[in-house]
């Protein structure tokens, strides 16, 4: 179970360290109710620190999304649905990729051709986390979603421009490339966005994160961002297999063709 520790500070010199067993929640506002309630602070000032394992001291928690560690998600995700989230995530999407790659081809036109373009990079780096990410996009196009508004891509060469857009993206993954890399070439960084703050970062590859996101979205019982829900859809119901009686037509659809 998934559990974090809390100091919370009201007054000059009153203090009370909480630890809350059931999970990350929801929003500050509900954090805070419950503190409230466990404290008897209602109408009282007081403010939030969490333990920070970097400086392992208690700092001032501004966000909800300070709670959230690769650890914790995949913690939280697992009590809330028995699965483990990183490797199921990863084996099943494994399990589906040269069936998805199969579908694809049988796509025609424009997206067709869109397809085929975010998977060169398999034909230039044959590692796994290479071809999870292609399948990934590839998916995003499929069902007419833009795989730009999952994985939003920078260079090194403009820091500030860089955190400009970060700041305005409401959830997704991010990826910091060198200037000059090939596809051969680790990323410089990794990591997921959530309401303008990067709230991890360093994952190492885009499956591993899309794996972090959905367990984050699905842990803080978030609404899948409208640009992509087909793709969520898919990634819950077919391939981790959550909650998978009632799908989309357009899920529906890829599932037959999958399994037929």
């Amino acid at each position: 179970m998934a559990s974090f520790k809390l100091q919370v500070v009201w007054g000059n010199d009153n203090s009370q360290r909480l630890t809350f067993s059931d999970g990350m929640p929801a929003s500050l506002n509900v954090l805070s109710k419950k503190i409230e309630n466990e404290c008897g602070l209602q109408g009282q000032q007081f403010h939030l620190q969490n333990m920070d394992k970097d400086f392992n001291e208690f700092m001032n928690l501004t966000s909800v999304s300070d709670l959230a560690d690769k650890d914790t998600i995949n913690a939280e995700f697992r009590r809330i649905t028995t699965l483990p989230l990183q490797s199921k995530f990863l084996s099943q999407l494994d399990r589906f990729s040269d069936d998805l790659l199969k579908v694809f081809t049988k796509k025609g036109g424009v997206i067709r051709k869109r397809i085929q373009d975010v998977m060169v990079p398999m034909s230039q780096n044959t590692t796994i986390e290479t071809k999870r990410e292609c399948i990934l996009k590839g998916l995003c196009i499929y069902l007419n979603e833009d795989p730009q508004d999952l994985v939003r891509e920078y260079l090194d060469v403009d820091p500030a421009s860089t955190e400009a857009d970060i700041k305005k993206t409401v959830l997704g993954v991010y990826v910091v490339k060198h200037e000059f890399a090939d596809a051969t070439e680790d990323p410089e960084d990794i990591g997921i966005v959530l309401e303008g703050v990067e709230v991890l970062s360093g994952l190492g590859n885009v499956a591993l994160a899309t794996a972090m996101l959905l367990g984050l979205i699905y842990s803080l019982n978030l609404t899948y961002p409208q640009e992509l829900r087909y793709t969520f859809e898919v990634l819950q119901k077919i391939i981790l297999e959550l909650d998978s009686h009632k799908l989309s037509a357009k899920a529906q659809a890829l599932k037959t063709k999958l399994f037929t």
